[in-house]
């Protein structure tokens, strides 16, 4: 590609050859910093399509280099997911030394596994479950400051209200407020190493940690129902109850009793935040997105809010491989990458804040 890029190049500059460096650089730049995105990298990360994109590297693999191995690989991927569940070591070799002779690298390829096997959830685990979800719920209660409180005071303070600032002014350190709390991707000239204020409770942090040490010293459990009368006593300003938010435990056996095990994939209460990745392989994952979507929407559609997807390539592009997912909004952000669906860009994105500061 950069071969082709350097004819034409040669061919079109009307600055004569003594810029064609110059020039080249310039475009390489502009490409490392994915100001201009390839078509190689359209749907990398969402609909992903092994096929689409041998067919695009085609168009531009005039000597056939990467689109024998390409389509090799893709052979042997789709051979390596119908041989049984611990065969396959010859053939997942195979595909590394496939993958080598296009780039070498420490780390090849992820295998994701997919259990179709039914599992059976009785009514006191499932109960158990929504204890736990209240639980952390009610572990918002004492918050009664945020970050995103210093920041609209920020806002307030340089804008005022009833007015819209297009979002890369907004995060601009000259004709902004700066980037929030933390925001260093890209380094941004102002930004807070720390935020100027505590946003957690003291006295709970305190708490947790004095029934940590105690259960150390006792080499006992923590028990969390010790933690139900001091949230049942505090009062929110606001309701804290949450739409929803994606678990994920592992069932194990002890002593012949099912006990739930908190995995650390945890946190994210918007769809598909964590449980992503995963509807790529299962269509009961995907259909569950989607009816909560649903939702969601018939929600927006009464407040006339639009949600859209946002869709960014990694600063390791490795990791890519980990956030593919399917799309399920109709509309997407996309930064640094490119899609086929209906895209919001960041110029039309505007933040204002009317008197309830809302």
């Amino acid at each position: 590609m950069t071969i082709y890029c350097y004819n034409l190049f040669y061919d079109f500059t009307i600055y004569g050859n003594e810029y064609l460096n110059l020039t080249k650089e310039y475009i390489n730049d502009l490409v490392e910093n994915h100001y201009l995105i390839s078509n190689l990298q359209e749907n990398i990360l969402i609909n992903f399509s092994m096929s689409d994109f041998i067919m695009e590297v085609r168009e531009i693999d005039i000597s056939k280099k990467y689109v024998e191995i390409l389509t090799k690989i893709q052979e042997l991927i789709e051979e390596y997911t119908h041989i049984e569940i611990g065969s396959g070591s010859d053939k997942l070799i195979e595909i590394y030394h496939q993958m080598a002779r296009l780039n070498k690298s420490d780390n090849y390829i992820q295998v994701d596994l997919y259990n179709d096997g039914n599992i059976y959830i009785d009514n006191s685990n499932k109960q158990r479950i929504e204890k736990f979800s209240n639980f952390i719920t009610n572990t918002v209660k004492s918050v009664t400051r945020t970050y995103f409180d210093d920041y609209k005071d920020k806002f307030i303070e340089k804008y005022g209200i009833d007015q819209g600032v297009q979002l890369i002014e907004l995060f601009d350190p000259i004709k902004g407020i700066g980037a929030p709390y933390d925001y260093t991707h890209p380094q941004n000239e102002v930004f807070e190493l720390e935020p100027p204020t505590s946003y957690y409770s003291h006295d709970e942090k305190e708490m947790y940690i004095n029934k940590y040490i105690e259960a150390l010293l006792n080499r006992e459990e923590i028990n969390l129902k010790c933690f139900s009368n001091y949230y049942g006593n505090l009062n929110s300003k606001e309701s804290t109850s949450i739409q929803g938010i994606e678990l994920f435990f592992h069932i194990v056996q002890i002593n012949k009793k099912k006990t739930l095990a908190l995995s650390n994939i945890i946190g994210s209460n918007n769809i598909g935040g964590s449980s992503g990745r995963f509807s790529l392989l299962s269509d009961k994952l995907r259909d569950y997105h989607m009816k909560t979507l649903k939702q969601v929407k018939a929600t927006n559609i009464e407040e006339g809010v639009t949600s859209c997807e946002i869709v960014f390539l990694p600063e390791n592009i490795r990791h890519a491989n980990i956030m593919r997912t399917s799309f399920v909004r109709e509309k997407v952000l996309p930064i640094f990458s490119s899609t086929d669906q209906s895209e919001v860009r960041l110029t039309n994105i505007y933040i204002g804040l009317d008197e309830n500061e809302n």
